[in-house]
């Protein structure tokens, strides 16, 4: 018996990929960090940069329950999915904020998407390319659920993890047995990569069955490609505004340029 194959895609331009853009308008850590000023643009800006330069990325949806990102959204062109309140606050899970924005993108489409271009407001570390590499990779491989970039933090091995005890005092994270071969080194246990929350390029199997993924960011499915970076982070705190500025600075961003555009940048 001969089944009809779907036809390969021939090039990035013939791929129906989306991009969707999250962020909320509370944040306990860094206040308004979603608009805070970087380089001369609101932090937000830099992840709608990528995804409106990413020559794959036919359409950008922007799930937020604020204006003002949304505002920032509409002017990359991106189509606004207002956040209910019960996936905007403080106990909502990413996951199924990204899980509900998906079911309105999957709607809004009138032709079956190929991948998602995941991104946060609050992470600006997307490397240039980085949504087209991750197309490239999923149709190389169709067995992959996902591409996404990691950032290696040697320092942070699980076996340097410490808890404060009940006592008061320090007590290793993990199981003694799991510790006791390890030396001092930061590289006693190979090298440690972190999911850096700067991009992940997701087919919408990993996202229709988001509750089978490898946990704890199960949308990214079981079977997840690695684009290894330097710095790559979302920002938490104070010290990571600095942090994603450094990183902006050392990735051909300015406060008049940016690599997507060498014009006067937006």
């Amino acid at each position: 018996m001969i089944l009809d194959m779907p036809k390969p895609i021939d090039s990035l331009k013939d791929a129906h990929v989306v991009a969707a853009v999250f962020g909320r308008k509370n944040s306990r850590g860094v206040p308004g960090k979603n608009l805070w000023p970087i380089l001369g643009r609101p932090l937000t800006v830099y992840p709608f940069l990528a995804a409106a330069n990413a020559v794959s990325v036919k359409r950008v949806y922007v799930s937020t329950d604020d204006e003002n990102i949304a505002r920032i959204g509409e002017s990359f062109g991106a189509f606004w999915l207002p956040r209910p309140e019960e996936l905007a606050n403080d106990r909502a899970l990413l996951e199924d904020a990204i899980a509900g924005a998906y079911q309105q993108i999957r709607a809004s489409e009138n032709r079956p998407i190929d991948a998602v271009a995941i991104l946060l407001s609050n992470a600006a570390t997307v490397p240039t390319g980085a949504i087209d590499e991750a197309v490239r990779s999923l149709r190389a491989d169709p067995g992959l659920d996902s591409v996404a970039t990691v950032t290696r933090w040697n320092q942070y091995t699980p076996v340097r993890a410490r808890v404060i005890q009940k006592n008061g005092l320090l007590g290793n994270y993990l199981p003694d047995d799991q510790v006791n071969k390890a030396s001092c080194d930061r590289n006693t246990t190979g090298d440690i990569y972190f999911v850096d929350a700067s991009l992940a390029v997701v087919r919408p199997r990993a996202l229709e069955n988001i509750h089978e993924g490898l946990p704890p960011f199960r949308w990214l499915g079981r079977k997840i490609l690695p684009i290894a970076q330097r710095g790559g982070l979302d920002v938490d705190d104070a010290e990571g505004l600095v942090l994603t500025e450094y990183w902006l600075k050392h990735h051909g961003f300015s406060e008049t340029t940016t690599p997507y555009d060498q014009k006067a940048a937006r």
